[in-house]
Order: structure tokens, then C-alpha cells, then sequence
């Protein structure tokens, strides 16, 4: 048993620091992400997918079975994302999700070299005339947070992936 117990040390000790990676390579590894980033999020098309919801309230929710997006090209979006906050005014047509589709306003992209991360902020109006602050951080590995807010809702935040935005097959063709 103790001969088991030396060997297993013995690889664990020997074959560990051979397969891990260097902080070098681990720091031009993140460095290529972070470059390739750059490139989506320059390119205006890309798509934000929701993983999980957290309301101001602490209440944190899976978002699996729920379709969850902000779609962008150029400066137009294309947004659903699942409400599960408290509304201050209670008004026609105020559904259970905060969407919206059109053309954005007050856009501004910022990328933060040093902690690897572009910030995206803009304004839109909701399909219901509701306006909406949106903040979006994307981190060097895709992994994104969204901060929504309304003039009549509560702040949501929303935790998942950015990828590239899918074209449309009847695009591709022509």
C-alpha cells in the first residue's frame, strides 16, 4: 500500500509540472482570445445567449428552457430576455420579458486592454415604448454580462456567451 501510495506521488510530482502550462503560455494563450474578441465584437455581428438571470433582488434563475438574446449587426439589435424583476409602473402592453428590436442610440464600444474585456453600452426602446440602458461586458473567453435597465422595471442581469451572429441561409445564398 505505501508502495502504491509513492508511486501515484511520484506521478503526480513528476508528470504535473511536464503537462501543465507555463504562465508565459497560459498569458499569450488568454492574450490570443482576447485578440480574437476584438475581432468579433469589431465586426458589429454577434449574438449574446443568457445562461442564467439575476434580478436586483438576489434571485437567480436558469435560463435553459428559456430562449434568452440580444442579436447584434451593425448598430441594430434584436433583443429577448426573460423579466423576472419587479415593475414600478404597472402599464398596457407590459409583457413578462424585455424586448426589443430596432436601431440602438448612444452606442459606445470600450476595450480595456489591460483586464482583457470590451464594454459595450447603449440605449433602445422596447417594443412596448419602454427605454432601456443596456451594458454589456464581454470577457476574452466569450463569457459575457448583460445589465438591463428600464425606466419603468427593476435592473436585471444576465450571465452566458457571445458567438458570432448567424446569417440568415437566404443571405448566404445571394
Amino acid at each position: 500500500m505505501k508502495r502504491l501510495f509513492f508511486l501515484i506521488t511520484l506521478v503526480i510530482f513528476v508528470v504535473n509540472p511536464v503537462i501543465s502550462q507555463t504562465k508565459e503560455e497560459k498569458k499569450a494563450e488568454a492574450e490570443k482570445r482576447y485578440e480574437a474578441m476584438k475581432v468579433l465584437i469589431n465586426t458589429g455581428a454577434f449574438e449574446f445567449v443568457g445562461e442564467w438571470a439575476t434580478s436586483q433582488r438576489g434571485m437567480r434563475i436558469n435560463l435553459i428552457s428559456n430562449p434568452t438574446f440580444i442579436k447584434m449587426d451593425a448598430k441594430n439589435t434584436d433583443g429577448y430576455l426573460p423579466f423576472f424583476g419587479t415593475a414600478q409602473v404597472a402599464g398596457y402592453g407590459q409583457g413578462g420579458a424585455i424586448e426589443f428590436n430596432g436601431e440602438v442610440q448612444d452606442y459606445s464600444l470600450v476595450f480595456n486592454d489591460k483586464k482583457q474585456r470590451a464594454i459595450i453600452k447603449f440605449d433602445i426602446k422596447g417594443k412596448t415604448n419602454e427605454n432601456f440602458d443596456v451594458l454589456i461586458t464581454v470577457y476574452e473567453n466569450l463569457n459575457a454580462s448583460v445589465s438591463v435597465s428600464g425606466n419603468y422595471r427593476s435592473m436585471m442581469s444576465y450571465t452566458g456567451i457571445i458567438k458570432a451572429l448567424e446569417k440568415k441561409e437566404e443571405e448566404n445564398k445571394q
